[in-house]
């Protein structure tokens, strides 16, 4: 599996209140677009919450709940709880798929053992609202000692063309022990 995730300068990965990014920076959304189109994207509740419960398109998109109504509401969405996630991704995987963790935070913390890559967006703004759900410290500390993860991409700086915004691509890629 690989996880794929934006965070600000402060470790932010969205609002609690709303659900949503306090920054806008449209390169990373086109990121993301190009990475998980076409492939499988997990996600917790929350996150499903946050984008108006509609599924996205050209994906695969698995819901983690503690409390699943229905292994597979239609084609495209399928929730699940954790115990019948691997069951789900079978039942659903072709052989070119990825399968990419798109949050929340608990869903990063709880899948991470299972992490091979790591696709992190790092944005720099300017903006007055901070987000108040942070990625995992522990995970960013895990990437950043590089004793279980490599760092295999490290994109220059760029600006936005939502300025002041900054952002740069990182991929981490566990190492083999």
């Amino acid at each position: 599996m690989e996880l794929i995730a934006a965070i600000d300068q402060f470790g932010s990965i969205g609002n609690s209140v709303d659900g949503k990014i306090p920054w806008n920076v449209p390169e990373d959304m086109e990121y993301f677009r190009k990475m998980t189109t076409g492939h499988i994207v997990v996600m917790g509740n929350a996150t499903f919450r946050s984008l108006n419960s509609t599924p996205l398109k050209h994906r695969v998109n698995i819901v983690l709940s503690r409390n699943p109504t229905d292994e597979h509401t239609d084609e495209g969405l399928c929730f699940t709880d954790l115990a019948h996630l691997e069951t789900c991704i079978s039942s659903v995987k072709r052989l070119d798929q990825k399968v990419f963790v798109i949050g929340g935070r608990q869903i990063y913390s709880l899948l991470f053992p299972s992490i091979d890559v790591v696709h992190l967006t790092v944005i720099t703004h300017n903006n007055q609202m901070r987000g108040d759900v942070m990625f995992p410290e522990d995970i960013l500390e895990t990437l950043l000692d590089r004793n279980e993860f490599e760092l295999k991409k490290c994109g220059i700086i760029q600006k936005s063309k939502m300025e002041p915004n900054t952002y740069e691509f990182l991929t981490f890629v566990r190492k083999i022990q």
